[in-house]
Parts: structure tokens; sequence; C-alpha cells
């Protein structure tokens, strides 16, 4: 698998690229699937830790589970959890540097699909509790684990002095031929 780096609304060369297309004036043009690039369906890119990488991440991300045929309630449902994660990269990943960036990847094998997002942030308490507890009403931040964990099978929190990576997985019924 090849490595492309995608940093959506800063590319001012027509050569950039992201894990499925190419960007030209700040868009993502994407090549239509074929046989060689839907066998193991992957995308790998390297983007920049700011909020318009959230929006970029899902529409990639929304092609491919429509392309996979997978169901609109549990597509909704992926996109949500991890548009969350993509976010807490943002918020917590870029410790107020402007050129950080965080690597997202997702795959499906077979029926199991997994994202993962890595940031060179410094964590944030990843204990059982912590990612289970419910954020009370009154407060504006605080629900993203708690709805990855309540959208997807699995989600794994790796914190560490390199980053932070969070892990999604979940299995599919797919109703296409991938």
């Amino acid at each position: 698998m090849s490595v492309w780096r995608c940093i959506t609304g800063t590319a001012k060369d027509l050569g950039s690229q992201t894990a499925r297309g190419r960007i030209f004036g700040g868009r993502v043009h994407l090549p239509e699937p074929t046989p060689t690039n839907a066998k193991h369906p992957t995308a790998h890119l390297l983007l920049p830790c700011r909020s318009e990488s959230v929006p970029t991440v899902r529409a990639l991300l929304q092609r491919d589970l429509q392309r996979w045929g997978v169901a609109d309630d549990v597509a909704d449902g992926i996109l949500l959890a991890t548009g969350e994660a993509v976010t807490n990269a943002v918020v917590h990943g870029s410790w107020g540097q402007q050129d950080s960036a965080m690597v997202v990847r997702w795959a499906l094998a077979g029926k199991r699909f997994s994202f993962s997002v890595q940031d060179r942030g410094p964590g944030f308490d990843s204990s059982r509790a912590a990612m289970s507890r419910r954020a009370h009403p009154s407060q504006n931040r605080g629900r993203g684990l708690y709805i990855m964990h309540a959208l997807m099978d699995r989600v794994v929190v790796d914190s560490g002095l390199s980053g932070t990576r969070i892990l999604l997985e979940k299995t599919l019924e797919i109703t296409a031929a991938v």
C-alpha cells in the first residue's frame, strides 16, 4: 500500500494526493473504484490537525461506506463515531502548533471495518471508567468516547509519549460485493 499525503485546503500545487484521489485547488477529486483498489479497500491519509480535516475524512469515508453497500443507519453511526475520533485528534493532538498532523486510516477486511486516527498529542484518561461515563447534560464537551463505545464493536485508546491512537472496529453486514 502506498502512503499518500493529504493536506486539504492548503494544497497549493496540483500534485497533492489523498488516499483515493488528487486535490485540485483545495477540492478532492476521487477516481472510480477498480477491481485493483476495491479488492482490499484501504485508506491512509496524513492530514493537518485542523477542524477542516473532519469533513474531509467524513466525505471520503462516506463514499467508501456507500460503495461497500453498508446500510445507511450503520454508516451514519460509523461516520458519527469516526468523526468524534478525528475531532478528538484535532482538539487534543495539535498542542497548539499550526503544523501538527494526524494519520487517519481505515480498511475493510472481509466484514471487519477498522478505523484509526493517530496524533502527537499528550493523550487523556483512557481508563475504562473514563471512556464509559456519560457527560453531564450541562457539559458542552466530553461525550466523544461514550459515543464511540455506543456505536462501535471495539474501541481502543492508546496514549503515550509519542501521541494518542484511537482504533475503532465494527463488523458490517455488507449488501453489495466489495
